[in-house]
């Protein structure tokens, strides 16, 4: 039975919350290089772990076009997995919201 509802649980996380914001500096130019991280967040996303990106050390000095933040199919994996884990260890159901956040933030930058 509770293996079910884990197992459940765990499905609705990896087809649900699946969000992506774009912030655009302009229009794409033809050459462009492209960085890609995850950062991390807890207590639903009030705590940050990593620093700000900081765009002219990330774009090496180059004018950046685009940042992309993704909560993706991948954070979700992740997020559900901490969340099985932390109800088994709790013995009950967890949230896994306020435990940990991964997002995967791309950024594009003029070449």
């Amino acid at each position: 039975m509770i293996n079910n509802l884990l197992f459940s649980v765990f499905l609705i996380f990896l087809v649900s919350g699946c969000t992506t914001i774009y912030f655009d500096n302009g229009p794409a130019p033809i050459k462009n290089t492209q960085t890609s991280e995850w950062t991390h967040s807890f207590n639903y996303s009030f705590l940050e772990k990593d620093s700000p990106i900081n765009m002219k050390q990330e774009c090496n000095n180059k004018k950046w076009i685009s940042v992309k933040t993704e909560f993706s199919f991948f954070s979700n994996l992740a997020n559900g997995a901490v969340a099985i884990l932390a109800t088994i260890v709790a013995g009950t159901m967890v949230d896994p919201t306020p435990i940990w956040h991964p997002k995967t933030i791309k950024v594009l930058c003029d070449w």
